[in-house]
C-alpha cells in the first residue's frame, strides 16, 4: 500500500520467465507500466518484456488524517 504522493518502490521485485517444461529466467531489463500516486485507489502495474506482459496491482490511500480518538465517559 502506499499514501498519496509516494513513488512506487520496487526495491526487491524480481521477475522471471517460467517455461513449460518448468525451467526459470529471471529477468532485469523489463519495463514497468505507469503508476499515478496521486490517483487514490487500486492501480494495475504492467510488467512487460518482448511482448509478453503480466500485472501486480497497488492501493494508494488518501492524505487525509486519521482523526483522534476521544473517548465519551458519561
Amino acid at each position: 500500500d502506499y499514501m498519496m504522493g509516494e513513488e512506487l518502490n520496487l526495491e526487491g521485485l524480481q521477475v522471471a520467465l517460467i517455461y513449460e517444461d518448468g525451467r526459470q529466467e529471471e529477468i532485469y531489463d523489463y519495463e514497468v507500466g505507469y503508476f499515478d500516486s496521486w490517483m487514490i485507489g487500486e492501480q494495475r502495474i504492467s510488467i512487460s518484456y518482448n511482448g509478453l506482459e503480466t500485472e501486480f496491482y497497488v492501493y494508494v490511500h488518501g492524505d487525509d488524517p486519521i482523526p483522534d480518538f476521544q473517548p465519551y465517559i458519561n
